[in-house]
């Protein structure tokens, strides 16, 4: 159970940052015309984004959460 709930909020995750950059994509490649600097802050965006979801895969996917686990089941043993 608590491996599907790590699967849920990793694919929530996932979906949402793909749902992001195709967002920001499709309205760097209209036809309309931005004001001076906005497909380099949309650029800028995009990085930060990126960075971000590597930061939160890492965490879910790493040692940071099987630690949280840990303790919050040492907690309910009372060995914490």
């Amino acid at each position: 159970s608590q491996q599907l709930n790590l699967l849920q909020e990793v694919l929530l995750v996932i979906l949402s940052f793909i749902g992001m950059i195709g967002a920001l994509f499709w309205m760097s490649l209209s036809d309309k015309d931005f004001p001076p600097g906005i497909k380099e802050t949309l650029l800028v965006l995009v990085g930060v984004l990126a960075g971000e979801f590597k930061n939160t895969c890492s965490y879910w996917l790493g040692t940071s959460h099987g630690s949280t686990v840990k303790t919050s089941l040492m907690a309910e043993n009372g060995k914490a």
